[in-house]
């Protein structure tokens, strides 16, 4: 089992990967890859439409009210004060929750994103297929979802997708960076050596194919755990 550790040395990680299973990470950041991330965390389009637009219907629902109401001037007063913080309050408590909503779901697409890079780069083990095997197939798994996270994932994030809003961008990179750290040093795949059924350990396609539906489960459990965790941020 990997111990959790929040501060990564990048390349010393892309090193080990190199060492261990002769596979250069980087190679599959791409341009198609960064313009699916930019694409699915557009900063601006977030705050418009799930921060903005909530808390403006709530004004205007507020301002509505001085024309539905038939009330005293005193009573005008009172909802004036009120009112108003009534409904600001309702409005952000709102848009947190379809921003927090809205997170989750791409949270949720970045990491399936990843599995689908692992499995890319499941299928590139044939160039190192004697170095992995049924005991250490756990290991390498975990180290490659580490990999892809840290040395393609996040980067892409803080480079193209941080800089689109001036430090609101800084804080919703940061918050989805944090949580793909944590999932990455808590995603197990201890329960891929039971899962896989490689048959003849030299049937190099029978064990790939192996991988690919054992990674298929373990996307299926990462996304409850945190279907769960971010319901309660919710």
């Amino acid at each position: 089992m990997r111990k959790k550790n929040q501060s990564i040395d990048v390349e010393a990680l892309d090193q080990k990967i190199k060492d261990e299973l002769g596979l250069d990470i980087s190679k599959y950041n791409n341009p198609r890859i960064v313009e699916s991330l930019v694409e699915l965390l557009t900063i601006p389009y977030y705050l418009r439409y799930w921060v903005i637009r909530p808390i403006f219907l709530s004004i205007a629902a507020y301002v509505l009210g001085y024309y539905t109401f038939e009330l005293t001037r005193f009573e005008y007063a009172f909802y004036g004060i009120l009112g108003l913080l009534f409904f600001l309050t309702t409005g952000f408590l709102l848009a947190m929750l379809l921003l927090t909503f809205k997170l989750k779901n791409s949270i949720l697409e970045i990491i399936n994103f990843i599995f689908d890079i692992l499995q890319s780069s499941v299928e590139d083990l044939h160039q190192v297929g004697s170095q992995v095997n049924l005991k250490n197939s756990p290991e390498v798994l975990g180290l490659l979802f580490t990999g892809i996270t840290h040395i393609i994932i996040i980067p892409i994030l803080a480079d193209h997708v941080a800089g689109q809003v001036p430090v609101v961008g800084r804080f919703v990179t940061r918050f989805i960076s944090r949580v793909l750290t944590h999932v990455a040093s808590t995603v197990s795949f201890e329960s891929v050596g039971s899962d896989l059924n490689f048959g003849d350990a030299s049937d190099e396609s029978r064990i790939l194919g192996a991988y690919a539906n054992a990674i298929q489960s373990v996307v299926r459990g990462t996304n409850r755990v945190l279907n769960f965790t971010m319901g309660i941020a919710q």
